[in-house]
């Protein structure tokens, strides 16, 4: 269960760091405010669209697949956001966004990894360990992005900030395949 909190603190952190240049660096290139907001929310519509595809292929092939595939995705879109961000590219800072929503059907599977692995009785306080792991995630992650992304907001950037977050999606994933093991039983 331990590890399963840094998994999702983790996940959640990643979400955070990027988010106080976020707008800054979309204007910065070129965005206006509407495009800017379009790309921000980018990130929910991902999550939208993906959440029930991540929980359905965790029931049909089991949570860690799953977690492992979606933190290596996640790796690859906060270095593409730190690519964008490096090489002035407002489409591909857009398309990063997008895919960490994607990515972001993890929330899905680790949730579903609690039910599994806490009995009925305990499962509301598995819950609670779930949205706890999110809290200090969302609280921690905009904290350190905000001190890594610059001082001004002409002079915002997303490369250090996704960096670590790329980073932190690739200790999770170790993490995972290290020390999380398969909740579901093949007859499940």
């Amino acid at each position: 269960m331990l590890i399963l909190f840094f998994v999702i603190v983790f996940s959640s952190m990643g979400f955070g760091l990027v988010l106080p240049p976020f707008v800054f660096v979309a204007k910065n290139l070129g965005a206006s405010e509407m495009l800017a907001g379009f790309i921000v929310s980018s990130f929910a519509m991902g999550q939208f669209l993906a959440t029930p595809f991540w929980g359905r292929l965790s029931d049909q092939h089991g949570r860690k697949p799953i977690l492992v595939v979606t933190m290596a995705a996640s790796i690859f879109a906060y270095l593409l956001m730190a690519w964008s961000d490096w090489s002035g590219s407002l489409w591909l800072l857009l398309v990063a966004r997008f895919l960490t929503g994607l990515m972001a059907g993890n929330f899905a599977a680790a949730t579903a990894y609690v039910a599994d692995i806490t009995p009925p009785e305990k499962r509301a306080q598995g819950m609670g360990m779930v949205g706890g792991a999110v809290s200090i995630g969302f609280m921690s992650g905009p904290a350190i992005g905000g001190l890594l992304s610059g001082n001004t907001a002409e002079t915002a950037s997303l490369f250090w900030p996704a960096i670590i977050a790329a980073l932190m999606s690739f200790l999770t994933m170790i993490g995972i395949l290290a020390f999380l093991r398969e909740s579901l039983s093949a007859e499940q």
